[in-house]
């Protein structure tokens, strides 16, 4: 994962970034000129040369590949997790949803269609509201190898906003079933039909799923 950047604007790794600062220390020590004139004029080539500062480079070093190594890991297993949010195009994955209700398998190729029913959209929503749940329970900070810092706080906030855009496609789309319903226009188009849902049904999911009813909506379920 980055975490710094080089003079020329570049993004450093944490393994870089610990490179440059312990090159600095040791630029550091030229600034300090030596007493005896038989040596070097200043301290940085016995610094250099100290076993004990080799080691403990190295540890650090060490630290540092490892740490990386965590945070590569957690970059995969949250990309495992939640790429597809970010990953899928939007109007595809809705378009093949209203024609054969789920998405379909890479390998799957003249599939019947088969538009969604009320039940295909209440588990996708339902998904995504578990997505965000899993998005809410992630630590604002996790800490790798015991010292390096993660704020997730900006990748949960960007996420979660990606889910609520999936599940508002959704209930949008889902929305428009009672709206059909009560002015009684038919909802079916020749290229993408669709069945009719429970009216009560789809507005309580919709009112479950967070969306503001209107007026004339709300009002049939809770009358």
């Amino acid at each position: 994962m980055p975490s710094d950047l080089s003079a020329a604007g570049e993004i450093l790794s944490v393994e870089q970034s610990l490179q440059a600062i312990v090159a600095e220390l040791y630029k550091a020590s030229d600034l300090v000129p030596r007493i005896s004139a038989r040596r070097d004029t200043n301290y940085q080539p016995s610094l250099k040369q100290s076993s004990v500062l080799n080691a403990l480079e190295q540890t650090v070093m060490s630290n540092a590949k490892k740490a990386s190594e965590k945070a590569e890991q957690l970059r995969a297993e949250l990309n495992q997790k939640y790429g597809r949010l970010w990953t899928r195009n939007r109007a595809d994955a809705i378009r093949e949803f209203m024609t054969y209700g789920r998405q379909l398998g890479p390998d799957e190729h003249d599939v019947d269609e088969a538009p969604p029913t009320l039940k295909e959209f209440k588990r996708e929503v339902q998904n995504l509201q578990g997505i965000r749940s899993k998005l809410n329970a992630i630590d604002d900070i996790t800490v790798l190898q015991g010292w390096l810092q993660v704020d997730l706080r900006p990748f949960r906030d960007s996420v979660m906003s990606l889910a609520d855009e999936w599940s508002h496609m959704f209930t949008d789309r889902l929305l428009q079933k009672p709206e059909d319903s009560l002015q009684k226009v038919p909802l079916e188009t020749e290229d993408q039909p669709e069945s009719s849902f429970p009216l009560t049904e789809t507005l309580l999911l919709l009112e479950s799923s967070g969306v503001e009813l209107p007026p004339s909506m709300a009002a049939h379920i809770h009358c």
